[in-house]
């Protein structure tokens, strides 16, 4: 068979698209194709499902009451020290999701803790790349919540595990509290105590409710912070803790943030 150039150009098109089919697939079923970051829109609360968005961090709402600073402040530190351009590809990459509520009102339903880090860093640009991955504003507010707890897009406890109503959640990402408990629990997975599982919703929330009595340490303390970390891991592989998301009776391997 003779390839004359057309015919290469073709099958380099062909090539081309199943490279991006097979980067999509190993990206987890990425649902949409990123734009270029100049193609991002200013956010609009008339935006559809699928839309993507530049929006500033302080403008989004929180979905949770609290984070866990011990890991927003290594964000922070990986963040300051990035470039502007490496910085922006970073957040595009991430592509922050949202969901549009009542009134308009763009509400952050993943990545708190990557957004408080870029509101409290160094950088002068605070804007955030997004995707509305749902347009719920023809709703009512009650009907909303109910639709956000269902389908898992709001954690309504506060750092004591007591639940608040939505209207308790600050208007910003900024005026979210911290549950050193969240960050416990995290460092116990990222030290193989527990597997991380994608199919349940605020996994670290759920650890930490179940580490909250058994676990105290000095939070001013890295020293005594790493010794909970410890007791923590080991109690992670106990059987009371069988029933828990990812639970494992053996040490798994340390992950990574």
């Amino acid at each position: 068979m003779q390839f004359t150039p057309k015919k290469y150009a073709w099958l380099a098109f062909v090539i081309g698209v199943i490279g991006v089919a097979i980067v999509m697939v190993m990206a987890g079923g990425l649902q949409y194709f990123l734009p270029a970051k100049d193609d991002y829109p200013p956010y609009s609360p008339t935006m559809r499902k699928g839309d993507v968005f530049l929006i500033p961090a302080n403008a989004l709402h929180p979905t949770q009451p609290v984070v866990g600073m011990r890991e927003v402040q290594k964000i922070i530190a990986s963040f300051n020290h990035k470039s502007t351009d490496k910085l922006a590809a970073r957040l595009q990459n991430a592509n922050t999701v949202m969901i549009i509520g009542p009134g308009g009102v763009p509400y952050l339903t993943d990545g708190h803790h990557a957004v408080r880090a870029l509101l409290d860093s160094n950088k002068e640009n605070k804007n955030v790349y997004g995707i509305v991955v749902e347009n719920w504003s023809a709703m009512a507010p009650a009907e909303f919540w109910e639709k956000m707890v269902e389908s898992g897009d709001a954690y309504l406890f506060d750092a004591n595990h007591n639940a608040i109503d939505p209207g308790q959640l600050p208007k910003s990402v900024s005026g979210c509290t911290n549950d050193p408990y969240r960050d416990l629990a995290a460092s116990v997975r990222l030290a193989g105590g527990y597997a991380k599982d994608f199919k349940v919703f605020y996994q670290e929330f759920i650890w930490a409710h179940y580490l909250r009595p058994l676990v105290k340490w000095d939070n001013s303390s890295d020293a005594d912070f790493a010794r909970a970390v410890t007791e923590a891991t080991r109690l992670a592989h106990e059987p009371a803790a069988a029933a828990l998301p990812g639970y494992s009776a053996v040490p798994l391997a340390a992950g990574k943030l």
